[in-house]
């Protein structure tokens, strides 16, 4: 379970970055970012299958653990966008940019 904690210490970070610099609300760039990591684990997926290149010796723990791993992130997922579809001022927050404007020279 170490590594659930971790997983969303580090998405959480990312996406409070991510909104900071570029002034996106911090509720996109979570969903964002927990659906990246969900569709690379679930594109990624048949490798942890027995005969895959991360379980070439039919360990079903592998298999086991990756199954559990994709469903918690999954579950992450529908989470925050359950959160967008039910609170639809939450995503208001964070939107403002710490950079601030960019301007291009003309």
């Amino acid at each position: 379970m170490h590594w659930v904690l971790t997983i969303i210490v580090w998405v959480s970070l990312l996406a409070l970055i991510l909104s900071a610099l570029f002034g996106v609300p911090y509720l996109y760039t979570a969903t964002g970012v927990a659906a990246l990591v969900f569709i690379r684990h679930l594109v990624t997926f048949d490798d942890d299958m027995p005969g895959g290149w991360s379980n070439p010796y039919d360990d079903k723990e592998i298999m086991k653990k990756s199954r559990r791993e994709l469903g918690i992130k999954f579950i992450v997922l529908l989470i925050l966008l359950a959160l967008i579809y039910i609170f639809p001022a939450l995503p208001d927050f964070g939107d403002t940019p710490l950079i601030g404007e960019i301007s291009l020279p003309q």
